[in-house]
């Protein structure tokens, strides 16, 4: 009778055993798939790709190329590449906001060539376009869903020669933290509507 017990003891110490298993190996799956999910949200760009690393360009030209609703960018200067893209977007009714460099600040003679691509910005009555002293980063948000913030300008020249290094993200805490960035280049009266905290994952 002993035995008995003692074996029926045994079995269901077995079957807690493995039932404690099973949970422990679906926590760690669980634990790893979230892993995943962070690093996904991040992507190192660099102005020449480094193993690893996306290009900074190409980034730059898919969120512009891709954006259906909305550009948000800040860029010390734009070259005429840039410059017509964004007269494509605002043409086919996306809405377009850059912050710039003031013209004055442009002395060097590397600067100077793009003085008439600000000037065509601020001619265009469609392109919401503002100009900053402070101005150094280098910033494209799309749609408010994935962002460049990378060292360099949004210009050719600048992004291919220069070693630039930067991060393309998804994340809708960073999205938010990029847009009231944003927010403090911009005169007061300029609303920025953040991502609605029901919609942050």
């Amino acid at each position: 009778m002993s035995d008995e017990i003692e074996i029926e003891s045994l079995k269901k110490m077995s079957k807690d055993l493995y039932n404690q298993n099973q949970k422990l190996k679906q926590e760690i799956k669980a634990l790893q798939e979230q892993i995943y999910n962070i690093f996904a949200q991040y992507k190192i760009v660099t102005g020449k790709p480094l193993e690893s690393s996306l290009d900074c360009q190409k980034i730059a030209d898919e969120l512009i190329d891709g954006a259906k609703e909305e550009l948000l960018i800040i860029t010390p200067v734009i070259d005429k590449k840039y410059l017509g893209k964004l007269f494509d977007k605002v043409n086919k009714k996306v809405n377009v906001m850059i912050i710039t460099a003031e013209m004055d600040q442009l002395k060097t003679k590397d600067l100077k060539q793009y003085i008439e691509n600000l000037k065509a910005i601020k001619s265009n009555e469609l392109i919401k376009s503002f100009t900053n002293p402070t101005t150094r980063s280098f910033l494209i948000i799309k749609d408010k869903e994935r962002a460049l913030v990378s060292s360099g300008a949004l210009a050719e020249m600048v992004m291919t020669l220069t070693q630039n290094i930067g991060f393309m993200l998804t994340n809708k805490n960073d999205l938010n933290t990029l847009l009231r960035f944003f927010k403090q280049h911009l005169p007061r009266f300029v609303k920025i509507e953040l991502i609605p905290v029901s919609e942050e994952k």
